[in-house]
Formats: structure tokens, C-alpha cells, sequence
């Protein structure tokens, strides 16, 4: 009978860790981030890097020390400095940096959108006893980029602008961001030309691109019948809705093209003067005027016959 009470305890001796295992009171280890926030957002720079550093934590409860060794996946993309095989003394916790550094473009150049997670990063810890792996957890990060607002104006036109006449101005907007956007206020900046005048801005306003999207509108741009001779300089200016900012587009130089003022005088004279000709009544068969010398000579012979008559 004693021996049947020594070996029942001896399986409830051996079962009780097996049991208790589930309860939190018994001795193990956890691993965990820092940061809650889901998900985690790169900031990218002037070139469109970036370096993100995730903190983790390993809080060990056994009474021995805990060798772990680190594996991340689903970040190829991207370079993944780690902390190697470290470890965490017994009944101890500990902090560890995993630093992830890349690029907001990919190989051909194009951003990555940030209106959606790029990746989900996968952090695993493995203990490892003898070098043989022998309990492991994981971890997952969403990661996202930050979102980048870049709408770029650009204004053209062919040819030259003649003084009283009107062209189409044709605007482009592109959208170099990495995050759908839109513009909120247009205006259009013309410099040293009071006498030129636009219309139809309003096109521009309300206009949505998705990133890496352009689009072409046109307005009209008239110089004034009296406008001179000159070089205008025009330039558009947009405000991106995503970052509030206003980007002012390189200027446009047209050439306004005023009439000539020598070739209206000329063509003017010329004209009085066909008048002139055409008014005068111009007899091509009249005789020649009589020469002095016949003159006289028709004198004396009226003078002779006089006299030959008195006699």
C-alpha cells in the first residue's frame, strides 16, 4: 500500500509542471515591441530614405539564463540590422534596437505608395540550447510609409502671341508623391504685362491625382489690342490639398507681337496717293504746247497781211 502512495505521487510530481505550464505564475519567457502603434510609419527624407529603429523587449522569468538567436522576414527590400545571438540573464528583461534602413522607391525609380501597409515585418526569437533550437515566438509589425505630397505644375504654349488676340495655355500637373492628392486653390502669376489678361483657371481646382498621375488642362490668355512689343513672363501656382503648401511651376516666356506702325503709315500714304492719281483726268491725246518761236512767227504774218490789206 505505501509503495502505491509513493508512486501516485510521483506521477502527480511529474504531471504538476505539465499542468501548472498553462498557469502565468510558472517561469518562461516573452518577447514583445516597445511601441504599440499600428502601423508603424517610415519617415522618408529629401531623397526618399529612410531608417526606422523597432524596439523590442525579452522578459525572461526562469531562474537560468535565455540564448536567443534572431530571423526577420518579408523585409527584402530593405536592409535589417539585428542584434545577433544575445542573452537575457534569469529573472530579467531586456531591451533590444532592430534598425531598418531603405529606400521609398523602387528599381525603376517610382515611389511606393503610402495610402496603403507596405509590409508586415516578422520578428522571430528562437532559444537555443547547445545550438539547437528548442521553443521559438514571433512577433509582426505593420510598416507604412510616410506620406509624401509633391505636385509638380508646368505651363507651355507654341508660338507667339499677337496684340488683340488670345491662346490656349496649357497647364500640367504631376504628381511626384507617393500618396493621392489634389489641388485645392490655382492661380495664375503674370509678370511685367498689365495689358495681358486670363481666364479659366478654375479648371485646375478640385483636379485628383493618384501618385505617379498627370493631367493636362488648358485656360486662355489674350493681350490687349494696344499691347506692345514685349516679353511676358507667366507662371502658374498651385496649392496641394495633402500638404497645404503652394508650388509655384518654372516661368513661361511668350512674346506678345504688336502691329506695325511703319507698314500702317506707308500702306496709308499709299493709298491717298492711288486716290490722287485716280482723281486727276488724264488726257493722252493732247497736243504738245506751241513754241515761242512759232508764236512769233505767226505774229509777223498776221502783222504782213494787215498791211497788204491797208494798201
Amino acid at each position: 500500500m505505501k509503495e502505491k502512495i509513493l508512486f501516485v505521487l510521483l506521477l502527480l510530481s511529474l504531471a504538476s509542471p505539465l499542468v501548472s505550464a498553462q498557469g502565468p505564475e510558472v517561469p518562461n519567457w516573452e518577447l514583445g515591441w516597445e511601441t504599440e502603434a499600428e502601423p508603424v510609419i517610415m519617415n522618408l527624407d529629401d531623397k526618399f530614405d529612410f531608417e526606422l529603429i523597432l524596439t523590442f523587449w525579452i522578459d525572461n522569468t526562469r531562474p537560468l539564463p535565455l540564448e536567443v538567436e534572431f530571423t526577420i522576414e518579408d523585409v527584402d527590400d530593405f536592409q535589417v540590422d539585428d542584434p545577433g545571438k544575445v542573452t537575457i540573464e534569469a529573472n530579467s528583461n531586456k531591451t533590444f534596437d532592430l534598425t531598418i534602413s531603405g529606400s521609398g522607391l523602387d528599381t525603376e525609380g517610382n515611389t511606393h505608395s503610402a495610402d496603403q501597409i507596405h509590409v508586415t515585418l516578422s520578428l522571430t526569437a528562437s532559444q537555443t540550447i547547445q545550438e539547437q533550437e528548442v521553443s521559438s515566438q514571433e512577433i509582426l509589425k505593420d510598416l507604412q510609409f510616410e506620406a509624401v505630397h509633391q505636385l509638380v505644375p508646368t505651363v507651355s504654349m507654341v508660338g507667339d502671341l499677337l496684340a488683340g488676340t488670345d491662346e490656349e495655355l496649357s497647364i500640367s500637373i504631376q504628381n511626384n508623391g507617393n500618396s493621392a492628392d489634389s489641388v485645392a486653390e490655382a492661380s495664375i502669376v503674370i509678370k511685367a504685362c498689365p495689358l495681358m489678361a486670363y481666364s479659366g483657371e478654375d479648371v485646375l481646382i478640385g483636379v485628383n491625382l493618384a501618385s505617379g498621375a498627370s493631367v493636362t488642362k488648358s485656360i486662355t490668355i489674350k493681350a490687349a489690342n494696344n499691347h506692345p512689343d514685349k516679353t511676358c513672363k507667366i507662371s502658374v501656382s498651385i496649392k496641394s490639398e495633402g500638404s497645404g503648401l503652394y508650388v509655384t511651376s518654372e516661368e513661361l516666356s511668350i512674346k506678345v507681337i504688336a502691329p506695325n506702325d511703319d507698314e500702317e503709315t506707308e500702306s496709308s500714304d499709299t493709298n491717298k496717293s492711288d486716290e490722287g492719281i485716280i482723281g486727276f483726268d488724264v488726257q493722252d491725246n493732247s497736243l504738245p504746247a506751241p513754241s515761242l518761236a512759232l508764236t512769233l512767227v505767226i505774229f509777223l504774218l498776221a502783222a504782213i497781211i494787215r498791211r497788204h490789206s491797208v494798201r
